[in-house]
C-alpha cells in the first residue's frame, strides 16, 4: 500500500482526539511533507507517537488508559481498511469469492459442452479426435487466463448494486 500522509485536522477525524492534543503529542515528529502552511505527517509515524504518548499515560492510569490506546489501535486499523478500499486497493473477500465463483462456472459450462463435439468426432481416428479435443481444450483455456479479474469484480459489483474503487 501507499505511504498515507494525514494532516493534524484529519488524523483527528481519524482518531476522535482534539487538534491541539495532537499537536502537542507530535511536536517532536517531523512532517513528512508541507503543503502551504498545513504539516502532513506519515499515517504510521504520527500513531506511533500517539501509541507511545498512550503507553506514557497508562503507566499512570493502567487499565482505562490500555484500553483506549486498544481502541485507538483498532479504530486506525479499520480506518486503514476503509481507505485502502475507497483507493482500490483492497478488495473485499466476497467480490473476490464471487468472482472466482464466476470463473469456474465459465470453464464448467464449457467443458460440459464439449460433449457436443462428440457427434463431429465419431468415426475420425484416435489421434485425429485427440487433436481436436485438445484444441477446443486449449480455446477454453486460453478464454479462462485472459479473464480481466478488475473488469469481471466491477461487473459483480454493478451487479449487486455497489460501485468498484477501480
Amino acid at each position: 500500500m501507499k505511504t498515507s500522509l494525514v494532516s493534524i485536522n484529519h488524523l483527528a477525524e481519524l482518531t476522535g482526539l482534539d487538534r491541539r492534543k495532537l499537536k502537542k503529542t507530535l511536536r517532536d515528529v517531523a512532517p513528512a511533507k508541507r503543503q502551504g502552511p498545513v504539516e502532513l505527517f506519515r499515517l504510521q509515524t504520527a500513531l506511533h507517537a500517539l501509541f507511545a504518548e498512550a503507553g506514557k499515560a497508562a503507566a499512570d492510569a493502567p487499565e482505562i488508559q490500555r484500553k483506549r490506546a486498544e481502541l485507538l489501535d483498532v479504530q486506525t486499523r479499520r480506518q486503514e481498511l476503509a481507505l485502502g478500499r475507497e483507493r482500490g486497493e483492497l478488495v473485499p473477500t466476497d467480490d473476490v469469492f464471487a468472482a472466482f465463483s464466476v470463473c469456474l462456472v465459465r470453464a464448467r459450462r464449457e467443458f460440459l459442452q464439449l460433449t457436443d463435439l462428440a457427434p463431429a468426432l465419431e468415426g475420425l481416428p484416435a489421434p485425429e479426435v485427440r487433436a481436436q479435443l485438445e484444441k477446443e481444450i486449449d480455446k477454453i483455456l486460453t478464454e479462462l487466463a485472459s479473464t480481466n479479474p478488475n473488469e469481471l469484480l466491477a461487473q459483480i459489483v454493478k451487479e449487486q448494486g455497489g460501485e468498484t474503487a477501480s
